[in-house]
């Protein structure tokens, strides 16, 4: 979706919201005739196509040609079996590990307990997950027109961070999505949603064209469904929260909703990229990654970083790209009391050891090896990067010692030596990048994220800097001026950047979106990059024998103008010799977005056939080429 069909998009759900409220049956009315409208448009050109046919048949007859109506009986029936295939949804469920009644009768008596109550369909399967979620998936046997298997995803951290009310809320809230209880026009319309989103998927990919009658109206159906169905499909959320207080209670869905945000943000943002970390001197990924995340949550938080997340999901707000509302209005809508959101206490006794009890570390083993087998790739990729890194600093130390490195060259050398070696050394690395450029964005953010993390009021005034500088980095600095403001007690101040990153929020997703959607409208300019940092730049694409040549342009932005995003364009070529190893267009990508000693925002893009109206462009701007 462009940033133009994402703005009417949000604008057309903003004017659909504030018709819902006041004219909620009409609105019911219009969304009903849009989901038979998808329905009806199939038969009606199902019908169509087969009258043409009976129209031929009789003609045949007509003049005597009976021999050739066979002919036209086996296209009717190929009609129907090509369009009945088209309309044939194959969606792939997730892998899970399979758990049976034996292994944990509690817990199937739980869920078929809550889904008598709520009226909801069987579930066919429950499948473990490594997971902090829970979600049900519907598996149509018919394609679009139904009868569906029901799988039950329950992630084994969550259930390990929750306890047993507060898991019993959470279940309760996956099956009220598929409650007859309740609303069953708006959990018609949920699933429905979900039947659509996956055929515009298959259409969008599908080379056939001999179903273009179908595919325009899909293109344009689809979309359109989906927005004006957005308003039902939240409020559905909201209604499955309903059903968890309905049946475990206010406080345990309220406290569920927190705990799962707060872990959440851990998970996020310290407990995986911390394990990531491990790749940079270790070839093979653990073996026990996902038991070490199940003790750190039996474990628990320190009460001062599980309230370091909850403000974070506290001040996050609810947008247009998902249909989930965030935790302070999911709070507001069961009426919960928001003067004193405080972190729940620790579990006495977690879900996952109240319903598995010893088999739980026998699961969670399980979920070890599988979760090795599917991450050994991506692990191994960023083990061979850490070795790419290690080998430039080494070349940087090198240059260093022979002339002056330039700005970026100086900034790369300070952010590899922080990330593979010594602390101390990198911040000086950092400081003589700023004797040269004061305001350089990016060593302003590092220097400031080191002293403010290790709690010294310094940092303030370089993640001042950049936020001045670079609009880009304003979020993630705010984030950390948050943090260390309450942490000194001063709420009023920390506030300020609360309401800053809020404001700045939309443009700054606005910036990410426009950024990385290069079409053949995008406007490309001059690079304007110094001669010497040109040189660098090409000194180092020389050592990339499969670049044949390579072109720097900046595109132009609608968003953040001052802040430039540069586009490196690649003209690929084959080398043949005895024990060279060819890389690959994504390992070339990913080997330049490590490598390359520029500090700048860029994405690197390989060019071929169908570039060559945007390759003309890049050669047409003077001095685009920095490589060949």
């Amino acid at each position: 979706m462009t940033i133009e069909q994402q703005e009417r998009f949000e604008t057309l759900v903003r004017q659909l919201e504030k018709y819902s409220r006041n004219h909620q049956t009409d609105y019911r009315i219009r969304v009903g005739l849009l989901a038979i409208l998808g329905y009806a448009y199939i038969i009606f050109v199902f019908l169509v196509l087969l009258a043409i046919v009976w129209s031929l048949r009789t003609v045949l007859i007509a003049i005597s040609a009976e021999h050739l109506t066979g002919e036209l009986n086996f296209i009717a029936i190929l009609l129907s079996l090509g369009i009945g295939r088209l309309f044939w949804i194959t969606i792939k469920i997730p892998k899970g590990l399979p758990v049976h009644r034996a292994q944990a009768p509690e817990l199937f008596a739980t869920i078929e307990q809550l889904t008598a109550i709520l009226q909801a369909p069987k579930c066919d399967r429950i499948l473990l997950t490594d997971e902090l979620n829970a979600g049900v998936l519907q598996k149509f046997r018919f394609g679009l027109f139904g009868w569906q298997q029901n799988y039950l995803f329950l992630g084994l951290p969550l259930m390990q961070a929750l306890s047993p009310g507060q898991f019993r809320a959470v279940l309760a809230h996956e099956l009220g999505h598929l409650s007859g209880n309740h609303s069953h026009f708006s959990n018609w319309i949920y699933r429905l949603r979900k039947i659509w989103f996956e055929l515009a998927e298959q259409f969008q990919y599908r080379e056939q064209k001999s179903f273009f009658l179908f595919q325009w109206f899909f293109n344009w159906y689809s979309p359109y469904f989906q927005a004006y169905t957005f308003v039902l499909a939240r409020a559905n959320e909201y209604e499955a929260d309903r059903c968890g207080v309905e049946l475990a209670g206010l406080q345990n869905e309220a406290d569920a909703d927190i705990n799962l945000a707060i872990y959440g943000y851990f998970l996020h943002k310290s407990f995986w990229p911390n394990l990531y970390l491990q790749a940079q001197y270790q070839a093979e990924p653990p073996n026990d990654a996902i038991t070490q995340l199940l003790q750190q949550i039996e474990i628990g938080l320190s009460p001062k970083e599980a309230a370091k997340w909850l403000d974070r999901a506290l001040n996050h707000q609810t947008d247009y790209e998902d249909t989930h509302p965030c935790l302070t209005d999911r709070l507001m809508a069961i009426d919960y009391n928001l003067t004193d959101i405080r972190p729940p206490q620790p579990p006495e006794q977690t879900a996952a050891k109240y319903f598995f009890g010893d088999l739980l570390w026998s699961f969670a083993d399980s979920l070890d090896r599988e979760w090795k087998s599917e991450v050994t790739r991506f692990w191994q990729k960023l083990y061979v990067r850490s070795q790419q890194q290690k080998r430039n600093l080494d070349a940087l130390n090198q240059q260093a010692k022979e002339r002056e490195l330039t700005v970026e060259q100086t900034w790369k050398r300070a952010c590899l030596t922080w990330n593979l070696e010594d602390s101390s050394k990198a911040i000086a690395l950092f400081k003589k990048v700023l004797e040269r450029d004061p305001h350089h964005p990016l060593t302003n953010y590092q220097l400031g994220k080191i002293f403010i993390e290790k709690n010294e009021p310094k940092g303030i005034k370089y993640l001042e800097t950049a936020i001045e500088v670079d609009p880009e980095l304003v979020i993630s600095s705010c984030d950390l001026l948050i943090d260390f403001y309450k942490s000194q007690g001063k709420t009023q101040t920390a506030q300020f950047y609360e309401n800053k990153s809020r404001e700045h929020y939309y443009k700054w997703k606005r910036a990410q979106q426009e950024r990385y959607r290069l079409s053949g409208e995008t406007l490309l300019l001059s690079h304007q990059l110094p001669e010497a940092e040109v040189r660098q730049l090409s000194e180092q694409l020389s050592s990339y024998s499969e670049i044949k040549k390579a072109y720097l342009v900046r595109q132009k932005s609608s968003y953040f103008p001052e802040k430039p995003f540069y586009l490196f364009a690649i003209a690929f070529q084959f080398v043949k010799g005895v024990g060279f190893e060819q890389k690959s267009h994504e390992e070339l990508i990913e080997s330049l977005e490590t490598e390359l000693n520029f500090s700048g925002n860029f994405q690197v893009l390989i060019l071929h056939s169908n570039h060559l109206q945007l390759e003309a462009a890049i050669r047409k701007i003077s001095g685009s080429c920095i490589y060949h």
